[in-house]
């Protein structure tokens, strides 16, 4: 009598993990064939981390760039700046 209870509850639980497995598959594409994808969906995520990847190095790069036009930017105000400070010193301004 106790090993039927038990057998019974065994058979609820698998039961009910069952439908949560079932339930969990609803979210994964399909194949033509209605066999859940499970090689497309970790290609979905494989292709999503690729592309956060390359975003992420776009990032970097402009920011790297725009850094390094800033300085040049700034190295040649500066140089600017001296050469006529440098000309107004000897007189050379009109």
């Amino acid at each position: 009598m106790e090993q039927e209870a038990t057998l019974s509850d065994l058979c609820k639980k698998i039961d009910k993990l069952m439908d949560e497995v079932h339930s969990i598959s609803h979210g994964f594409v399909k194949n033509a064939d209605g066999t859940v994808d499970y090689d497309g969906h970790r290609r979905y995520h494989a292709s999503i981390i690729q592309s956060m990847n390359a975003q992420e190095k776009f990032w970097n790069e402009l920011r790297l760039d725009l850094a390094k036009k800033g300085f040049w930017f700034i190295l040649i105000v500066l140089a600017g700046l001296v050469v006529l400070g440098i000309q107004t010193k000897l007189g050379l301004t009109k």
